[in-house]
């Protein structure tokens, strides 16, 4: 089976710099027992403490999800489901008694995809998207979560959150790289009126397969600082998972020319 190589960033946006509130995105990737996973969470901008949350429930996440990646994707949804949501339910209740403040102040989107051996499971709450490079296309697995008010969303912490949380298992054998990324990184990377992702997204793709993790890690950090962030006020991230296939470098050829 192919290897995955795996990467994430988080920039602060202009807008939290100014008012001096910290990044509240966090990402998180984990290779462990077989199983790749990355996860990205954007916390809630009316939670003070929710960069705190955010970084709990990604960690939490990944942990989840390689320790019994084969019975999640074995079992019925709403078990799955219902599962992740009390795992991350109870690490925000440890946190928030760590922290003395309600789980609330905690709250925060989720995203996060896991492989293992030509098999994925992909979870999402909130707003962000999920994107994918299939046979040669880039396709968007799951978009953002709006309410009416674009700042609008739904989150880990959401008293409905069960009736949300989208559940993804399926094949991962047509699939070259998986990505994920917060709204902030999205109003650059993702056009909202067509639904589609920008084709600049397979450089990622291509640039993530080719490097170790430690360098792709540094790649999306100069990205985000210094061309999304200047995008928008708000935070921005990206995870992300590639892995070496001829579909991929026959598009980065189609689109680029011959690789350097």
């Amino acid at each position: 089976m192919d290897e995955w190589h795996l990467a994430s960033a988080q920039s602060q946006g202009m807008g939290h710099a100014v008012l001096g509130i910290p990044c509240q995105d966090k990402t998180v990737f984990l290779a462990s027992k077989g199983v790749s996973v990355i996860a990205l969470a954007d916390g809630a901008g009316s939670a003070k403490l929710s960069h705190h949350g955010a970084e709990t429930t990604t960690r939490t996440i990944c942990d989840f999800l390689s320790n019994d990646f084969d019975r999640l994707y074995k079992c019925k949804g709403n078990v799955v489901k219902n599962e992740i949501l009390a795992s991350l339910l109870d690490a925000l209740n440890a946190k928030s008694s760590e922290l003395s403040c309600e789980s609330s102040q905690l709250a925060s989107t989720l995203l996060a995809v896991a492989v293992k051996k030509g098999r994925f499971i992909s979870i999402h709450i909130g707003d962000g998207i999920i994107g994918a490079l299939g046979n040669t296309t880039i396709e968007v697995i799951s978009e953002p979560d709006n309410g009416e008010l674009a700042n609008e969303t739904k989150f880990v912490t959401s008293a409905d959150a069960a009736d949300y949380l989208r559940l993804y298992r399926g094949q991962a054998k047509k699939y070259s790289g998986f990505i994920l990324m917060s709204d902030g990184s999205g109003s650059s990377l993702y056009d909202k009126r067509e639904r589609m992702l920008t084709q600049a997204i397979t450089k990622l793709f291509y640039a993530c397969k080719n490097e170790d993790s430690k360098t792709m890690c540094d790649l999306l950090s100069e990205l985000l600082e210094e061309q999304l962030t200047k995008r928008t006020d708000d935070d921005c991230s990206i995870a992300i998972m590639a892995r070496e296939r001829r579909k991929l470098n026959k598009l980065y050829r189609r689109l680029y020319g011959a690789a350097s």
